[in-house]
Parts: structure tokens; C-alpha cells; sequence
């Protein structure tokens, strides 16, 4: 996926890396979101999270041991859990992934020096299934249950091989 620089008030001025990183994007104020709270709060708070969350993983599982090398986020918000990845100094590769059932928030996710795709979780990823050592899908069923009465999802995890199958009934 290709973002257009926008001609607007929100053009693309990014910082230099790795501080922008951490900075909010000037496009940021062009993502359409259901949210009454101000995008850069929820900027700040998505990463503020998952710095958090990272933390607390290498502390207690021990992920610097485990050499994660190609991670997916399968539900990509900002891009906060691959920027949290790159704060603890794992050094991985993530491809952010933005359901098309939400918002595109793709143009800060290049902005931050990421990369990310929009896909369609209903549909099958166009990579080989063991090119990821972890799969990330953190809130991604509550999205897409919301397009479907009935989801089957199965992620194949190479790292454990491991197969995790999860059914989920809709009302």
C-alpha cells in the first residue's frame, strides 16, 4: 500500500528516526476515528501501552532469549506494539497490519517509520503461514466479529508449532 502525501494542513513533516517514533504525526489528525478523545492522546496512550505491556513481556517470559525475528501485528492501531518492540531493543521485523473493517491508520504507521498493509481478515494473507515467529492479534476477533455471525480463525505459530484454533459464536 502507497500513502499520498497530503496537500493540506497535515502534511507529512515526520522527525528524525528514532524519535519519531514516538512523536504524533502531523497526519495523524486526518484519520477518520470513532472516538471523542483527541487523536493524540489516543496516540500517546496506544503507546504508552504497549511500552508497558513489551516491558512486562521481556521481564517475565524472557523474550529477549527467545530471538523473535518476524513478528505480525494482525491488528496494527498506530503501530504502538512495533514501536514498543523497537524500545526494548528487540531487534525483529514487524509488518502492521490494518484491517480494512477499521480505520486506515496506515499514513502514521509510514510515518513513524514502519510499514504496514490493509487486509481483510476474512480473507487468507499472501505469505507462506511459518514466515512469522509470533503472531500478534490482540483485539482483532472483537473487529472482525462485528462483520461476521461466525468466525473461524486458526493461526499457525512457527515459533511453537503450535496450531491454536479459536471458535467464536456470535449473537
Amino acid at each position: 500500500c502507497i500513502s499520498e502525501l497530503p496537500k493540506n494542513e497535515y502534511e507529512a513533516k515526520v522527525t528524525d528516526w528514532p524519535a519519531r517514533l514516538q512523536t504524533p504525526p502531523n497526519r495523524l489528525q486526518s484519520i477518520k476515528l470513532d472516538a471523542f478523545t483527541s487523536r493524540k492522546e489516543l496516540f500517546k496512550a496506544e503507546s504508552k501501552y504497549w511500552n508497558e505491556i513489551i516491558a512486562g513481556y521481556v521481564r517475565a517470559m524472557h523474550w529477549k532469549k527467545m530471538a523473535l525475528r518476524n513478528v505480525m501485528d494482525m491488528r496494527a492501531g498506530f503501530g504502538g506494539f512495533a514501536a514498543a518492540l523497537i524500545a526494548q531493543k528487540l531487534d525483529c521485523w514487524v509488518m502492521n497490519v490494518v484491517p480494512v473493517s477499521g480505520s486506515n491508520t496506515l499514513p502514521v504507521i509510514y510515518d513513524r517509520g514502519l510499514i504496514g498493509v490493509m487486509h481483510d481478515w476474512c480473507e487468507p494473507f499472501d505469505t507462506y503461514p511459518r514466515t512469522y515467529d509470533f503472531l500478534h492479534a490482540a483485539n482483532l476477533l472483537s473487529v472482525e466479529k462485528k462483520r461476521y455471525p461466525f468466525l473461524y480463525f486458526v493461526a499457525l505459530l512457527s515459533l511453537t508449532w503450535l496450531i491454536f484454533i479459536v471458535f467464536v459464536l456470535c449473537r
